[in-house]
């Protein structure tokens, strides 16, 4: 009974695309971790990760595909791994975080390239797995009441197309991709009152 948002590219034979609500029924198995472990005060690694077979029990797709049995979309694997290290200088605080994380490929099914999830193009791929890392370097004065701190996310500018919108497709003949952002980077300061 999972109830999700899908296109119906073609109303009716219309050439207007229009957005429906459908529901499925979805079967999935899995596991989740979450770890965290403190080799020293100072430091600590971090671990989440999932694993998980999601696929539609029954379900039949507006273009009439049967995706009963087929995967829904969902990745098997994704995970974030993270060390965080502390330092403690003169009544104040210096901690510095990395992390990382991953998220595997989209698994397609008969439906999907019309949903733009799994398209591909000779321009670009769709669903295809991501990784992404960010810093964080943030310095507390001692008592805490003020701070500033350093960060960039998307260090190394991985960019990736999320999706491929074909709702102007059929009447303007211009789809269009949504991109991951890009390497940001920049200063955060800080005041308690």
């Amino acid at each position: 009974n999972l109830q999700s948002l899908r296109l119906d590219p073609n109303t009716a034979g219309s050439g207007v695309p229009r957005y429906l609500v459908s529901s499925s029924d979805e079967k999935a198995d899995g596991m989740d971790v979450a770890m965290q472990w403190h080799p020293t005060r100072a430091f600590t690694l971090n671990l989440v990760a999932a694993y998980i077979d999601s696929r539609y029990a029954h379900k039949i797709a507006a273009s009439g595909a049967d995706l009963s049995g087929q995967p829904t979309g969902v990745p098997k694997l994704s995970f974030t791994v993270g060390l965080q290290y502390v330092w403690h200088i003169h009544g104040g605080q210096l901690a510095l975080n990395l992390s990382h994380a991953y998220r595997g490929k989209s698994r397609c099914n008969n439906d999907s390239k019309l949903q733009g999830t799994c398209q591909v193009s000779p321009n670009f791929r769709v669903g295809e797995a991501t990784r992404r890392t960010d810093f964080h370097l943030d310095w507390s004065a001692p008592g805490g009441h003020w701070g500033m701190a350093l960060y960039a996310t998307n260090v190394f500018n991985k960019r990736y197309v999320k999706g491929v919108d074909n709702v102007a497709t059929s009447v303007l003949g211009t789809p269009f991709a949504t991109i991951t952002p890009p390497r940001t980077y920049g200063v955060t300061l800080r005041l308690k009152y």
